[in-house]
């Protein structure tokens, strides 16, 4: 009829033996749940820092004018739609594949951005237009840390797939 389980016991990479009358069989382990909360409060909290690094950025580009310039030739448009959606972020963090993903792009945005202020050159006149490249290199950092904290960085375990 049914196997009874002799012996139970985790093995590495998260999947449980079952020693039963008729042979070992295996199983993969359902995902720790401490692991799964702290991974989403530190989702919460990286996306709270980028969100804030954001906002100082869009205020300090609004005062230069370079903001409307970026609109109006549709450079900053990602970086605008990528500061909206990770608003979802801030209450309650999301799903690893969704958040992963959205990390992701956020990083691409992030090195792009930092590339072309760092390929301004050196402040001259303006010290906010020049510093702009400090700002998304940290921006690509807690993006880095985010998908880290996402699982998509963790060797073996393949989180672009729902």
């Amino acid at each position: 009829m049914g196997s009874a389980i002799i012996c139970r016991f985790r093995l590495k990479h998260k999947r449980i033996m079952h020693l039963t009358k008729e042979g070992p069989t295996q199983e993969i382990a359902p995902p720790d749940q401490t692991s799964v909360e702290a991974s989403s409060q530190s989702q919460r909290w990286l996306a709270i820092a980028q969100q804030v690094k954001d906002s100082i950025t869009i205020v300090l580009m609004l005062s230069t004018g370079m903001l409307i310039f970026g609109v109006l030739f549709g450079i900053a448009i990602p970086g605008l739609a990528l500061y909206c959606l990770r608003w979802k972020l801030v209450p309650e963090g999301a799903r690893q594949v969704s958040s992963g993903w959205l990390w992701l792009l956020t990083l691409v945005h992030e090195l792009i951005c930092a590339v072309g202020f760092y390929s301004l050159g050196p402040p001259e006149d303006d010290f906010i237009v020049g510093h702009l490249d400090i700002g998304y290199g940290l921006g690509a950092l807690v993006s880095l840390f985010a998908l880290r904290s996402s699982g998509w960085l963790t060797p073996g375990k393949p989180q672009w797939r729902a």
